[in-house]
């Protein structure tokens, strides 16, 4: 039996997928999900980030970094992270 061509008959027939002919948003020509209407390669694509944002502990788009420097270097980068914000609010040195 060929695959349903709406997602309306998919539904109705019990079938998992259904083929329209036409592409995605994002191009991709392929059978959709009759659950929820998304192509099978963009929720691929979609899953894929999903667990490469986990993997990497990302979440809300916050990433968190620790960086070990030597207790030397501490004032040098002190001094050019005040250089590279500019002038103080007051009107005073930074």
């Amino acid at each position: 039996m060929a695959q349903p061509k709406t997602r309306a008959e998919a539904v109705r027939a019990g079938e998992k997928f259904y083929y329209t002919g036409r592409p995605c948003k994002n191009g991709h020509n392929g059978p959709r999900y009759a659950k929820n209407g998304i192509c099978v390669a963009c929720a691929s694509a979609n899953i894929r980030a999903y667990r490469r944002r986990q993997r990497l502990g990302v979440s809300a788009g916050l990433v968190s970094v620790t960086v070990m420097v030597p207790a030397e270097a501490v004032d040098t980068i002190k001094q050019t992270a005040a250089l590279l914000q500019g002038p103080a609010a007051d009107g005073g040195p930074a």
